[in-house]
Order: structure tokens, then sequence, then C-alpha cells
């Protein structure tokens, strides 16, 4: 099994976070551990598992999220894009109810979570919507 999550060592972290928080995954008696500590009002931090071979290095980015033309913190609302060898996805969570639809990498939702297959010519191939 195959294990990814983004890292605080990647060069979106401070600004997904708004500062640095400690990340740990790992192996403890046959278990996954996931541990992220954050003293802030909220966070998003996704995880992945895939249990085929990784082709490649996955590549996180965090994604700017906005509400009515305006930047939201990450501790409200947070997406990212992922990137495992041809498999793309787009993860977004929002952590308060959003009053207006959100934009996220040209999507637009009231939703409280929305994670989308991103297929080569861009298209979203949504795979999990809640809504709040």
């Amino acid at each position: 099994m195959f294990v990814t999550a983004p890292d605080t060592r990647f060069p979106e972290a401070p600004a997904v976070l708004g500062r640095p928080c400690p990340l740990e995954v790992a192996t403890h008696d046959g278990r996954i551990v996931y541990a992220v500590e954050d003293a802030g009002g909220g966070l998003f931090w996704p995880i992945v598992l895939s249990w085929g071979q990784p082709v490649g290095s996955p590549l996180w980015r965090a994604l700017t999220v906005a509400e009515n033309r305006r930047r939201v913190p990450p501790s409200v609302a947070a997406a990212f894009r992922l990137r495992m060898g041809r498999l793309h996805l787009l993860m977004y969570r929002s952590l308060r109810k959003p009053t207006v639809a959100r934009t996220f990498l040209g999507c637009h939702s009231e939703r409280e979570t929305y994670v989308a297959r991103i297929r080569p010519r861009g298209a979203l191939e949504p795979i999990l919507l809640v809504d709040g």
C-alpha cells in the first residue's frame, strides 16, 4: 500500500496553513498513524491511500479558494490538486458553511466537500459530493 498526503515541507505549506504545523504519517503495530496538530480553528489535510504501485512521486498543490472575489483563509476552506502518475484529483473541503458559492480551480460550489478526477482536457468528473 502507498500513502500520500501534503507534506509540511512542500513550498505551499505556510500559505495553506498560515503557519507550519506538525504532520506525521507512519505505521505502528500494523496500523497507519496519521496525525496533524493545529491550534487554530480548522484544518483540511487530505490523505490518499493507493493499493497499486506508485507511478512517480505524488505532486500536491494548494489551490486558492475564493468567496465574493476574495481569498478565503485555510481555516475556512481549503482545496488541493494531486497528481499521481496519470491520475489527477481535485479535493476541496469547507470548514464553515458558505453563504455564497465558493470558487476553486474554476469550479463554483456551495458544497461542504467536493472531490473530482481531473480529465486530460481539464473537465472535472465528480467522485464525492457532500452537501453541508
